[in-house]
């Protein structure tokens, strides 16, 4: 595996959010948008049931009659904004609001993949992840969860995953590795993307320059674990002991 970087660009990327049931989050989403020193060429909403939210002007906005899962839902967004001719895409959940300064810092970090440095919205100086880091029983954990945000560091590095709260993916990326895997439903499929992109041989990065701030709720609910105990053995299942417990240097 090279790991090797998609080379960066001040290109701007498409904004892709993935909406389930979030509409109280999205005003100030999209007034943190309007904000960004790089506006995105193109901003595409999914919505992943029936929504009244009033999208802005300047959002194409993708409806489905059900929940289709976030993987399904990303990649509606994806394929739309590829078809637009965007050669990198934000995904992003609903719930984030962005730094300014967050998808120029994104657009100019090399990589496949290129997560910002997630923050708490209720704790901001706190992070909620600096990446993920899978485990050979195919769940992750959260890196540097609760520490103060110095802890992720002043400049680019790479990590095991990114979270699909906030990730930006490369074109490079989704031709190698394919969209996301539907079968997924929800959790874990932001790993299995990652993963994947990594075994195509493309780096993951995070970039702590750019940040957003989530509304993270922590919660071990029935539902929750049961979509995760069946995802994690799709995860260990799918790679090997040597790539879940990858350590990246720098």
């Amino acid at each position: 595996m090279t790991n090797g970087p998609v080379k960066n660009s001040r290109e701007a990327p498409a904004l892709v959010v993935v909406n389930f049931r979030q509409e109280r989050y999205l005003p100030a989403l999209y007034e943190s948008v309007l904000r960004q020193s790089l506006s995105p060429s193109a901003s595409i909403l999914v919505n992943n049931s029936r929504s009244d939210f009033a999208a802005p002007s300047g959002v194409e906005v993708i409806e489905s009659e059900k929940n289709r899962g976030f993987g399904a839902a990303a990649n509606l967004g994806i394929r739309r904004a590829t078809d637009l001719g965007a050669g990198s895409v934000f995904v992003l959940n609903a719930d984030v609001i962005l730094d300014s300064l967050c998808l120029e810092r994104l657009s100019l970090c090399p990589g496949g993949i290129v997560q910002p440095l997630i923050l708490l919205a209720d704790r901001p100086g706190r992070i909620n992840a600096a990446g993920l880091r899978p485990t050979r029983l195919g769940v992750a954990r959260c890196m540097k969860y609760m520490r103060g945000s110095a802890a992720a560091g002043i400049g680019p590095s790479p990590i095991p995953a990114a979270s699909g709260a906030a990730m930006l993916i490369r074109r490079e990326a989704v031709d190698l590795a394919g969209f996301f895997d539907e079968e997924f439903f929800l959790y874990l499929e932001d790993v299995d993307f990652s993963l994947r992109v990594r075994r195509a041989g493309l780096a993951v990065m995070l970039e702590p320059r750019a940040v957003v701030w989530h509304h993270y709720r922590l919660g071990l609910r029935l539902p929750k674990l049961l979509h995760l105990w069946r995802n994690a053995r799709r995860v260990r299942k799918r790679f090997s002991a040597e790539e879940l417990t990858f350590s990246p240097r720098g």
